[in-house]
């Protein structure tokens, strides 16, 4: 954890934005004997009133406090979430024989862009069976939807059941899947007019803590919601996490595992903009119009803390600093290149036909050895790649007795690596090692800070989809035509920045300039092309005889775990 600590302290932003939050007390929700208030929806304004709705437990019901059993409450306040007033029952247990006729829990709310408002719920079945909690598929948490109407005086006049069965429901292919078992935390926000609902998934015989977060998307509040592939790839282990709309983007804070503010673009690829998050939130909802307004202090409600009578606070959070854009470096994105020969493709055609054919060798099986990186990792040639190859010979020799498998693709930066890497191309096939050589083509563009935040991310992300990989990282390979030159210099910084990923789990770092370059580091002429750049045969020639005892010795690990 010390490696880690140094890597992160490398790449501390230098504004030194962070999150604060502060607690203090909700009246009208504060603890009582006899009752649990937990699961805070997120806060709606209607008429002159914030409307909070959250799951209401009494003693007696069955694993009191818990959850499962539970009804949705609600609740409103006139002075912007100190006072509440409890106004009584929102939405009951289901029909007998219905998907939710033995619990309602975890409320969220949206308003629509006409105007009406939904109350999204998680629920359980009769068939729901405490003592297998977590094998029974009879076990399954699934996710509803209601149509809410209010009186001027913020009372709650209806709440009428748009489907008679879920919205969503967990995965059903196989007991794999992040949402195999449960969907629950539902939180819907709008986007382009499309309704996306994001929720947690818990696969099966797993621990709360070990969730994630995914996505559906739908045209119409009742669905039909589609799924995507995968969670969120920067948001696996997210629990606890508020999200909402900010600069036409999304942003979620996440305030216990992978603490963390992080920004989005799409509303799917995640990258974390703020690490330091100061205090911790239990099952928070935000006043979403806070949010919206860009206030300087957001609030909402959360879980004071978890006694036998479980209640409800209120928090605020601020940001201490600008929040931060974050580096394109960070943020996965697909490469619109159609060099077609130029950039090596001896098939020609574009950026994603060249993704489609590494995602098709991924499919196959398990490899021993990838090669991940750009141009100067395309190069190495290799089965399956129709590219040319001035490191074919290098490759046969060197790392013919192994499986080994090439994923360079010309011209990639940090961020089309992060995009390949959540578009699936570790999804299937295993690998035992990875080695990575990704930045160079950054370089011009980003800061060594930033390649080296893009760098991390994707370290992050292929410990999430490849967790007993061995990855070899490479420093950037030297270039430049002189010790003044921008290639040279911001080379060395990155490398200089990637050393401390040295140790981190199942990462080493490696700097092969000493091999490649001269006394005073600058690239040795015979190695390389006039670009002073992409090696020369007799320069992967080099770099092989370099990598084989390191992939050897990695190799070797990786069998003895």
């Amino acid at each position: 954890m010390l490696h880690l600590a140094l890597a992160l302290l490398a790449l501390q932003a230098p504004s030194g934005a962070r999150v604060v939050i502060q607690r203090m007390p909700a009246a009208g929700l504060e603890a009582v004997a006899g009752v649990s208030r937990r699961d805070p929806s997120d806060i709606l304004h209607v008429g002159a009133f914030d409307v909070v709705f959250y799951t209401r437990v009494e003693l007696g019901s069955v694993h009191y406090p818990r959850n499962y059993t539970g009804r949705i409450w609600y609740a409103t306040s006139g002075d912007g979430g100190h006072i509440w007033i409890e106004r009584g029952l929102a939405l009951d247990h289901g029909k007998h024989g219905s998907f939710d006729s033995a619990g309602v829990f975890d409320p969220c709310v949206l308003r629509d862009g006409n105007g009406s408002i939904y109350l999204y719920y998680a629920a359980i079945g009769a068939s729901f069976n405490f003592r297998l909690e977590a094998s029974s598929r009879t076990n399954s948490v699934s996710v509803g939807v209601a149509q809410l109407s209010f009186g001027k005086a913020g009372e709650l006049l209806r709440a009428d059941r748009l489907r008679a069965g879920p919205v969503l429901r967990p995965s059903s292919k196989d007991k794999r899947g992040f949402d195999s078992l449960r969907v629950h935390d539902p939180s819907v926000l709008l986007r382009d007019g499309q309704f996306h609902l994001y929720y947690q998934g818990l696969p099966f015989a797993t621990e709360t803590d070990r969730s994630a977060m995914g996505l559906v998307v739908s045209e119409n509040p009742d669905g039909p919601f589609v799924r995507g592939t995968a969670a969120l790839p920067a948001l696996a282990l997210a629990h606890e996490t508020v999200i909402w709309p900010h600069a036409g983007g999304t942003l979620a804070l996440v305030s216990q595992s992978n603490r963390g503010l992080y920004w989005s673009s799409d509303g799917f690829h995640f990258a974390r903009i703020i690490e330091r998050v100061e205090g911790t939130l239990n099952e928070p909802g935000i006043a979403r119009a806070s949010a919206s307004q860009q206030a300087s202090a957001i609030w909402g409600l959360h879980v004071a803390r978890y006694t036998p009578d479980i209640y409800l606070e209120r928090f605020e959070f601020k940001f201490m600093g600008e929040i931060p854009t974050p580096p394109v470096t960070l943020v996965p994105t697909a490469s619109e290149e159609n060099r077609a020969a130029a950039a090596g493709w001896l098939a020609g055609g574009s950026w994603l036909d060249q993704h489609a054919d590494i995602l098709a060798m991924a499919r196959r099986r398990p490899t021993d050895v990838v090669l991940l990186g750009d141009s100067i990792t395309q190069n190495w040639g290799g089965p399956g790649r129709q590219v040319s190859a001035p490191g074919k010979t290098a490759f046969t020799n060197y790392f013919g007795d192994w499986d080994a498998v090439n994923y360079g693709i010309s011209g990639d930066r940090t961020q089309h690596i992060l995009w390949r890497i959540d578009e699936g191309e570790f999804q299937r096939g295993r690998s035992q090692v990875v080695v990575l050589l990704i930045g160079t083509n950054n370089i011009g563009s980003d800061t060594p800070h930033e390649i080296a935040a893009g760098i991390f991310e994707i370290l992050t992300r292929l410990r999430r989809v490849q967790p007993q990989s061995e990855v070899l990282l490479l420093g950037l390979l030297p270039r430049g035509e002189n010790s003044q030159d921008k290639g040279y210099l911001d080379a060395r910084e990155t490398n200089r920045l990637l050393a401390a990923f040295d140790g981190l789990p199942r990462v080493t770092f490696r700097d092969l300039t000493p091999q490649l370059a001269g006394d005073d580091g600058l690239p040795l002429p015979e190695l390389y092309n006039a670009d002073s750049l992409h090696l020369a045969p007799i320069g992967y020639e080099t770099l092989a005889k370099a990598l084989q005892p390191e992939i050897a010795r990695l190799m070797e690990i990786h069998a003895g775990r």
